[in-house]
């Protein structure tokens, strides 16, 4: 487990950089800094800057997360099958309907939602 926390660690560390938070001339917070002196910092910045790379910060530890999962797996599934065995009520068969039971008693009283 210390293994797997220090690959979690390590690709979430990996994959953030750090910017300083500016506020620009509309006084806008922006997460990019203003382009450094030099053509290779505002070429830098020009992709560091766009959409993809942003998304990045979030895909790639989650996808590292997954692969170093995948070693484990034996593990838990059996703890989750250990567990399962003696986790039986009778309500859980029925609980699965309490949300839409809660929203046909809400438009029964009147109560009106934001979506249809």
């Amino acid at each position: 487990m210390k293994k797997f926390f220090c690959c979690c660690l390590l690709a979430v560390v990996a994959s953030v950089t750090v910017s300083a938070q500016i506020t620009d001339s509309l006084g806008k917070v922006c997460l990019v800094p203003a382009a450094r002196e030099g053509g290779f910092a505002r070429y830098i910045d020009r992709r560091t800057s766009t959409k993809g790379y942003r998304m990045t910060f979030i895909a790639v530890p989650l996808i590292v997360g997954g692969a170093v999962m995948s070693v484990y797996d034996t593990d838990f599934r059996r703890l989750r099958n250990g567990y399962v065995k003696s986790f039986h009520h009778d309500y859980d068969d029925y609980l699965q309907y309490a949300p839409a039971a809660v929203m046909l008693g809400l438009k029964a009283f009147g109560v009106k939602g934001r979506s249809s």
